[in-house]
């Protein structure tokens, strides 16, 4: 199970506790369903501060330092909610993968990356003659690569090239090999860094979101 946002019954902090005060005095069964669909609004809540980029405030997603690929992408299909109790829900994903990348969205982290890790994967990729993927790709360009090309005269020119060039021209094996030596140069990467993801919190409502959902279903289920 991976972590999400709980959603009960009897959350505190509401603004207008004469709704609640209602949904308590219905029958169980009418209570279960209430819950129930406060849990649809807010997967449906967050499904669209993805496809709109925003946070559950409103405010826009702070965007990708590279790329324009919309940040997300996917994820919120996989948004479910599981019964914790009788009268409370957890809004999750299945998948601890795609959850680990939306607690890393949603709440801010400062990730430690250590040379040895990045050692391992570019040992994977050593023997295999497949075209680079993106992610091999990137790094080969974060090492600073420039591919030698012939200019006038014959004299050899470094130019850098664009990822599509490299995994169109090149291997995996060719590339991690290439990193190798990029990074045993004379300004070699660190042994560890940091990279901070900042916050982009898009899962759950605002109190008064929470408010208006709770007087509107609240005003559904009585009547």
């Amino acid at each position: 199970m991976a972590d999400g946002i709980r959603c009960e019954l009897n959350r505190p902090g509401l603004k207008k506790p004469k709704s609640l005060l209602a949904i308590l005095a219905l029958p169980p069964r009418e209570r279960i369903r209430y819950v129930n669909s406060i849990d649809s609004e807010i997967i449906k809540e967050s499904r669209q501060n993805i496809c709109r980029q925003c946070t559950s405030s409103g405010s826009a997603m702070e965007p990708r330092k590279n790329g324009k690929l919309k940040l997300l992408r996917k994820m919120g299909k996989a948004l479910i909610a599981k019964k914790t109790g009788k009268y409370s829900r957890n809004i999750i994903w299945k998948n601890v993968r795609k959850a680990k990348i939306a607690f890393r969205h949603q709440y801010g982290v400062t990730e430690t990356y250590h040379a040895k890790q990045q050692d391992k994967k570019l040992k994977s990729h050593e023997c295999n003659d497949k075209p680079a993927t993106r992610t091999i790709t990137k790094q080969l360009k974060a090492e600073g690569y420039k591919h030698p090309v012939k200019g006038k005269r014959g004299k050899i020119l470094l130019r850098r090239v664009s990822v599509k060039w490299i995994m169109q021209n090149m291997t995996n094996a060719q590339a991690a090999l290439l990193i190798h030596i990029l990074m045993g140069g004379p300004s070699p990467r660190p042994r560890t860094w940091k990279i901070e993801l900042p916050e982009r919190p898009f899962l759950g409502v605002t109190p008064d979101k929470v408010d208006q959902f709770t007087t509107y279903l609240a005003q559904q289920t009585i009547s």
